[in-house]
């Protein structure tokens, strides 16, 4: 039932003799990424994946386009968290360019832009919070006394935290790139709204000395040159 909980965050669990990793990844949808669980079941007979969606990177481990001997199940969680690794830095390249784009264009902002903007740091702020809670599950499990790694895979994911600690990092700067681009166009919309304040109330100031004399010399009482 945790398994097929969409908002399952990264963590493992020791039951039955069964050790079960929940790790979240990069899930494409028509037109956004998005973050799915995936559940990997190491038990001493078989070793299961579960996961709400399909996973198209499932299909490459059994297709064999990954290489991976699943006689080690924890290598095999490993290459697994390597591909997650991968695609997170994928997407966050890709959302990257589409901000740079955004960013050289600053002036002509369209209301389409800023929607595209919010959209894109959605997906950022997502890939931030489930890349932070699976460099929590690696570190647990480095750091675990009821999880027996080799050396080999102790290496192993010693390199998946400074990946994903590199990927993270990437995902920050591009938020923070999104939030200057807001506060760049809130100041020029800022600065384009005073200047046309100080033009309107010029061409006011202009106005009232004709209308101030209309209305002096529009009462009904005998005034100096009103004839």
């Amino acid at each position: 039932e945790d398994s097929i909980d969409p908002h399952e965050l990264p963590r493992f669990e020791q039951e039955n003799g069964g050790l079960y990793l929940f790790t979240r990844l990069p899930w494409e949808r028509p037109h956004d990424v998005t973050t799915r669980p995936l559940t990997v079941i190491i038990s001493p007979k078989a070793t299961v994946t579960v996961s709400v969606e399909p996973m198209p990177v499932l299909d490459r481990f059994a297709h064999r386009q990954l290489e991976v001997d699943l006689r080690q199940p924890m290598r095999f969680f490993a290459a697994l968290a390597q591909e997650e690794i991968r695609a997170y830095y994928l997407h966050t390249k890709a959302i990257a360019k589409k901000v740079s784009r955004q960013r050289v264009n600053l002036r002509n902002l369209r209301n389409r832009d800023i929607v595209n903007l919010v959209e894109n740091e959605e997906m950022l702020n997502d890939f931030h919070t489930s890349l932070h809670a699976n460099i929590d599950l690696f570190e647990r499990l480095l750091s675990s006394k009821a999880v027996t790694l080799g050396e080999i895979e102790r290496d192993l994911f010693q390199d998946l935290v400074v990946d994903a600690r590199q990927v993270l990092g990437f995902c920050q700067e591009s938020i923070s790139t999104i939030n200057n681009i807001r506060d760049s166009y809130n100041a020029i919309l800022s600065n384009n709204l005073n200047k046309t304040l100080k033009f309107l109330t010029s061409i006011t100031v202009i106005l009232t000395i004709p209308i101030l004399i209309a209305s002096v010399y529009g009462m009904n009482i005998r005034l100096p040159y009103a004839d």
